[in-house]
């Protein structure tokens, strides 16, 4: 028996760290974008030095534009175990990303809902108008973190809660990208 996804409003995934959420999710995107729908939000992904994680990236789905999450070798901002966090460009790419994407795309993707980026206020108020908005959403949260936002999200009625781990994540890719296209084609 089929599944009928119509009425999903929010797909999220979770998992440990370094699991593979990121990658997943950029998958998922990259396959709801070939369906032929605008995905709009940011992703984010690894900086790299020497093979070793030093940082994190942000990446603006709709305008390509890209700026530092977190970073071993920042300055300033406030800290997250060996990260500096960047609110500067938190604000200035994910924040905006979130809400340019609230009224033009038809996903909206948040990755990640964590302990660094709820540091900004600006980005916490963006993650809260997309929540209590009726656009479909695709978000990856921490595993660990108990926050309002984080419980607000997964109280939407309407959403799909995955666990990604080693022996699942690629399985998940077509799974959540089925689910989200064929949820986005009934709209």
């Amino acid at each position: 028996m089929a599944i009928d996804h119509k009425d999903t409003r929010a797909w999220v995934v979770t998992g440990d760290p370094g699991i593979g959420k990121s990658t997943l999710m950029r998958r998922v995107v990259n396959e709801v974008k070939t369906g032929g729908y605008l995905v709009g939000g940011f992703t984010t992904q690894d900086i790299r030095s020497h093979g070793s994680r030093t940082g994190f990236e942000i990446y603006d789905l709709s305008t390509r534009r890209r700026g530092v999450l977190a970073s071993t070798t920042l300055r300033v901002g406030p800290k997250i175990g060996r990260y500096k966090v960047n609110l500067v460009d938190l604000s200035g790419i994910a924040t905006q990303s979130i809400l340019e994407s609230l009224s033009i795309a038809d996903l909206v993707v948040c990755d990640e809902l964590g302990p660094m980026e709820l540091l900004s206020p600006e980005f916490r108020r963006a993650v809260k108008t997309m929540i209590d908005s009726d656009r479909p959403i695709f978000c990856s949260i921490h595993k660990k973190l108990a926050d309002p936002l984080i419980t607000d999200l997964r109280n939407i009625l309407s959403s799909e809660l995955y666990l990604v781990d080693l022996s699942n994540r690629e399985l998940l890719v077509p799974q959540i990208s089925r689910s989200i296209i064929q949820s986005l084609g009934r709209k």
